[in-house]
């Protein structure tokens, strides 16, 4: 199962997963999969920094 965790490191505050998220996509293969996590927690991250909760 594709898992991902993303911290705010100022207060360690978990960002993402959070209630209601969507389900993590499965890949073909390792890279694809570590791309993937890495373009969407960036933008989980600016979405925070935009819009902190």
């Amino acid at each position: 199962m594709p898992t991902l965790k993303v911290l705010r490191l100022s207060d360690e505050r978990v960002i993402y997963p959070f209630q209601g998220h969507a389900d993590m996509p499965f890949f073909d293969d390792a890279d694809a999969a570590q791309l993937f996590a890495e373009t969407y927690g960036w933008q989980l991250v600016d979405g925070d920094i935009a819009v902190p909760e």
